[in-house]
């Protein structure tokens, strides 16, 4: 692990490979406590682990008990009542394909499908961004609330839950709403993060409401520096 901070370590493996396998998806749990440099100061890793294990153990419970052999580093989770926004079916519909074909999780136990020339398979909770809004094939309603939760271009201020009562995965094709244009020459107004969403979502049948709900945090009780080597 090369120039990480101590934040994206303990999100890494707490969070993101908790259980030896990838979470499907981008990771909706905030973490609580700790000092400042957890987001400030970055660190090398350099470790060899024993025989061939698996990568996905390799980022969660190897790397846990590094981390709290090496940084005294004690954690809790606790689940919360918190304000959230609640993705919902619009009165005209949905509007979202069903998937052609499943995806894959990567680094999970699973091996990776062999594919015939030509076919390409959509990887599980990988978004593909651009410009204009981003793709996620194959994925389920949970996991596209979690992408539009942690998108790049716009950051919300609540995670979004799903709450359309959909099961099934679908191919899912979101496209940013046109920045608005400028007034006598003034620079060009911005959408704030609810508004381009839910311009983005009115086009595929999806509606964002708020409300609260269960938010499932990680709690660091303790951590120190690294000890020297």
């Amino acid at each position: 692990m090369h120039c990480s901070t101590m934040m994206e370590l303990i999100r890494r493996s707490y969070l993101l490979f908790a259980d030896g396998t990838r979470s499907p998806g981008p990771i909706l749990a905030s973490i609580e406590g700790g000092p400042a440099w957890l987001d400030s100061e970055r660190f090398e890793i350099e470790a060899k682990a024993e025989g061939k294990p698996d990568p996905g153990a390799v980022n969660g419970p190897m790397m846990q008990a590094l981390l709290e052999d090496r940084c005294k580093l004690k954690v809790h989770c606790a689940t919360r009542d918190a304000p959230v926004y609640m993705l919902t079916v619009a009165k005209a519909g949905l509007r979202v394909p069903l998937a052609k074909q499943g995806c894959w999780v990567p680094l999970s136990k699973e091996p990776r499908p062999t594919l015939a020339p030509g076919q390409k398979m959509p990887i599980c909770g990988m978004a593909e961004f651009n410009k204009n809004g981003f793709d996620l094939p194959g994925d389920t309603m949970p996991d596209f609330c979690a992408v539009i939760s942690k998108t790049p271009r716009y950051r919300l201020d609540r995670i979004v839950i799903d709450k359309t009562g959909i099961a099934g995965k679908f191919d899912f094709h979101f496209e940013w709403p046109p920045d608005p244009p400028s007034v006598s020459g003034d620079a060009p107004q911005q959408f704030d993060a609810f508004d381009a969403f839910s311009s983005g979502l009115q086009k595929l049948g999806l509606r964002l409401g708020s409300g609260k709900g269960p938010v499932e945090v990680l709690i660091i009780d303790h951590v120190e520096k690294p000890s020297a080597n």
